[in-house]
């Protein structure tokens, strides 16, 4: 009797360690090509997601810097200070947070989207990073905006929140498979899309919003 209890003990023990693994394998299995595609590694995701849950519990009480959006128009860039100041007057209907405008764009380069959006979003949000931490701004919180269009349509849009230091906070990207192929280009539509977007994400929990092993 004893030996049959320890038996189904085991096996329960074994099921249980199996699941588990099953559970954590998927993620692990699928790391390299996640990483391939262009997720970072699992430790700045880690930092992310410790990030992220800072700025879930704080962003109420911050400063947040609004830097102007890139706006970028087929091959035509330019820096928008009203569509930051569309997105102040946004999140202020959502959060207590105490928003600046930003006097000048950030000191980083001319981008180039590419094909894989990705790579791109995490390559970009390093590049903002950097210039984070060579500025040391005064608030608790910078946040950076891009919005990518042609022909009169949004094509894509870009959303970094990076604290004081430097490190991502949160970042999202959005192409047409969020918003359809028809959101102009022109006028608040991608502000209110993003913001609205923002705060629906603030409520989950990080591993949501920065996937172990990027795969989720």
């Amino acid at each position: 009797m004893k030996k049959a209890k320890r038996v189904i003990l085991s096996a329960l023990l074994f099921g249980g360690l199996l699941l588990l693994t099953l559970r954590a394998g998927t993620g692990i299995l699928l790391y390299p090509f996640a990483r391939a595609f262009g997720s970072p590694p699992e430790s700045e995701l880690a930092d992310c997601r410790r990030a992220f849950q800072q700025l879930q519990a704080h962003l109420g009480t911050s400063r947040v810097l609004v830097l102007p959006v890139l706006f970028v128009n087929g091959h035509q860039r330019d820096w928008r200070n009203d569509l930051a100041e569309a997105i102040v007057q946004e999140v202020g209907t959502y959060s207590s947070a105490k928003l600046d405008l930003a006097d000048a764009p950030p000191g980083v380069a001319q981008p180039k989207l590419g094909r894989n959006q990705l790579r791109y979003l995490w390559e970009r949000g390093a590049a903002y990073s950097r210039w984070v931490k060579q500025a040391h701004p005064a608030d608790h919180y910078v946040l950076c905006t891009e919005i990518w269009g042609q022909h009169g349509k949004v094509a894509a849009i870009h959303i970094y929140i990076l604290d004081s230091s430097g490190q991502i906070a949160y970042c999202h990207l959005y192409n047409s498979h969020q918003f359809g192929e028809n959101l102009p280009l022109e006028g608040n539509l991608a502000v209110l899309l993003l913001v609205r977007r923002f705060f629906e994400h603030l409520l989950l929990e990080p591993t949501r919003i920065f996937p172990p092993y990027g795969v989720g």
